[in-house]
């Protein structure tokens, strides 16, 4: 799937709402902004790492939206998020424990987004490249 096909799908989505920039027409979802701009360029970003400034998807976020279309793409981006958040909130959780501080509000922020993994229906994404687990559930090997 090109970045087109996945525009073209992106615009048939019935939950999208669409947005005109200065030079572009984009959307948002789960997290993911694909955004086209007048000269036919096509761009997809994670809006929820890097503060002001949206992150330019890893080659291996692209290749599931190439793979899999828009929908499957923006869910594995979101769930790829939770889990690099999961991952700060361990180390400042650790961090924390260390010092002798307490923990507690960064363990309550772990568990809202473990909460909003689990129940999210695609925490097992079906890719092209077969069956993928992306964040392991409590008490089970991550090697």
């Amino acid at each position: 799937m090109t970045l087109q096909d996945i525009w073209n799908e992106a615009l048939r989505h019935k939950d999208n709402s669409f947005f005109i920039g200065n030079d572009s027409l984009f959307t948002i979802q789960n997290g993911c902004k694909i955004e086209r701009f007048n000269n036919g360029k096509i761009i997809i970003k994670n809006t929820r790492l890097g503060g002001d400034f949206y992150k330019k998807l890893k080659d291996s976020e692209y290749a599931v939206f190439e793979a899999d279309g828009w929908v499957m793409g923006t869910k594995f981006v979101e769930l790829q998020t939770y889990k690099y958040q999961i991952d700060a909130l361990n180390r400042i959780i650790q961090n924390r424990l260390s010092a002798g501080q307490d923990p507690t509000k960064y363990q309550e922020q772990r568990t809202n987004i473990l909460k909003k993994t689990y129940e999210n229906p695609y925490s097992k994404i079906i890719t092209a490249g077969g069956e993928q687990d992306l964040i392991p559930l409590a008490g089970t090997d991550t090697q």
